[in-house]
């Protein structure tokens, strides 16, 4: 395993487990959110903490299928579900395996396979891990605040 590869296992453990420079992870962000909790909205944005939860999922999904050469893309629902049936604790679970996943997928490279494409037509494998992990914080950033806000007592 090459240095450059190391650095981005190292950028991941940060983003889901800790000292990551964006604030909380991932575990921290997930940490006791109740079900009730993850299935509500807030005031003029319609999206759930467990639809953006699912989202970021589905994402993860592809990317590592994309490293083990699948050439996944999402239907609309599949990127943002509407008809959520997964129970919340059962997401969170998914997303702890998905994350440990792609984790032993990027082990696996080598610096030398940070420049190819992920897939034919798509950016390079280092492009796309990287806006991977920009992306998560991104949307686990929602989530976060979106805890706030609905853990605050109604006034």
């Amino acid at each position: 395993m090459g240095t450059e590869v190391k650095r981005l296992l190292d950028q991941l453990h940060r983003m889901y487990h800790g000292e990551c420079w964006a604030g909380l992870s991932v575990k921290d962000i997930l940490e006791d959110i109740h079900p009730e909790l993850a299935g509500r909205t807030l005031p003029h944005f319609p999206k759930t903490i467990h639809s953006i939860a699912l989202h970021v999922l589905a994402t993860e999904h592809v990317v590592t299928g994309r490293l083990q050469g699948a050439n996944k893309v999402l239907t609309a629902e599949e990127d943002w579900p509407t008809n959520i049936t997964t129970p919340w604790n059962e997401t969170v679970q998914n997303i702890d395996e998905s994350y440990y996943r792609l984790y032993k997928e990027v082990e696996q490279l080598g610096d030398n396979d940070l420049d190819r494409p992920i897939l034919k037509g798509f950016s390079s494998v280092y492009v796309t891990l990287h806006g991977h992990i920009q992306h998560n914080l991104y949307h686990y950033g929602q989530i976060a605040l979106m805890k706030s806000l609905l853990q605050q007592p109604v006034q």
